[in-house]
């Protein structure tokens, strides 16, 4: 065979195979296109101000959203303000949620209680000063033991930890007291109780009576954290589009928080139920992340935060056994 044959003849397989292969790309994305739409993510949160970001966003709408053909109703996601984290979490463990925003604590508890396997999407906000042990006006510390009101729950007792340890008080010096926040000005006022764990607006009422903030939250910054906890396969799934509601729609939403703009504020007023001098001081008690500085939290702090809640929630017996929540990048290699 002459050498021009040979080359003719290599030149018609060569085409034949571009030809099989550009046919089964073009098959693959046809078949791509043709795919069913799915069920938009299902997320759910309470009223909480650190949530309201994700709110906003959502109210705000969007344009020329990424994802929309693949789900049904043109939604990628649908968001649900629920009355309370009860009704969150329980949805979460029935697997009616596909994620939900919670305080760490709560998830911890979660997923302790469930052995469901979630993941921490994002870091949403963190107190910074939202959250306080304050001391009634004519109380000093030499009295013994101090009765200290409080809501029992985890986060609320991880906090009387962490305050007793800065404020060098051991177990022996203190009592605790079961105490709703809406309770905690008749508690002191009536010396029913001589110190109080709560938290804004709560906080500014209480200063208001005279109570002195003796420990807040700024003093442990990035321990006391809410986050947007997700199902482990959902985010295998879905990790497109959760990446694009957690850096673009969160910081649109964030940067909407931020703007302020008169329906922004009056939707905030709403969904709170602060009014607009509580929403200021309560704003100044939180902080709200960029992606960036989430991401850092989510790389090199999340591990040793879930680590310590483990401890404390588990030595208290609030939970069976430690919790599995790694960060969801985790999971996917990101």
């Amino acid at each position: 065979m002459c050498a021009c044959e040979w080359l003719h003849q290599l030149g018609v397989v060569l085409l034949r195979s571009i030809y099989r292969v550009s046919l089964t790309l073009a098959l693959a994305s046809l078949l791509l296109a043709c795919a069913p739409p799915r069920e938009p993510v299902n997320l759910a949160g309470n009223q909480w101000l650190g949530y309201q970001p994700l709110y906003l966003a959502d109210a705000s709408g969007c344009v020329q959203c990424p994802f929309l053909d693949q789900y049904y109703g043109e939604r990628a996601y649908k968001l649900t303000m629920m009355p309370s984290t009860t009704v969150v979490t329980r949805l979460m463990a029935n697997s009616q949620l596909d994620g939900a925003l919670v305080t760490l604590d709560e998830a911890i508890s979660l997923q302790s209680r469930s052995n469901l396997d979630f993941c921490v999407a994002r870091v949403l906000s963190f107190s910074a000063g939202a959250d306080a042990m304050l001391i009634a006006e004519d109380v000093s510390f030499s009295k013994k033991p101090l009765v200290i009101g409080y809501e029992e729950t985890a986060l609320g007792g991880y906090f009387l930890q962490r305050a007793m340890d800065s404020l060098l008080l051991t177990r022996d010096d203190v009592e605790t007291k079961m105490l709703l926040p809406t309770e905690h000005a008749e508690g002191l006022t009536s010396g029913a109780v001589d110190m109080v764990i709560t938290y804004q607006p709560f906080i500014s009422q209480l200063e208001a009576l005279g109570a002195k903030v003796v420990f807040d939250s700024s003093e442990i910054p990035h321990e006391i954290v809410d986050v947007l906890l997700v199902r482990s396969e959902v985010w295998r799934r879905e990790q497109q589009m959760l990446e694009w509601l957690v850096a673009d729609v969160w910081e649109s939403g964030r940067q909407n928080l931020f703007d302020r703009e008169a329906a922004t504020e009056t939707m905030l007023l709403n969904n709170t139920g602060l009014n607009r001098e509580e929403l200021e001081v309560a704003l100044t008690g939180l902080h709200f992340p960029d992606y960036q500085e989430n991401r850092q939290m989510l790389t090199a702090e999340l591990a040793t935060i879930v680590r310590n809640l483990n401890t404390y929630m588990h030595s208290n017996g609030l939970i069976d056994h430690p919790a599995v929540l790694p960060s969801c990048y985790e999971l996917t290699g990101g």
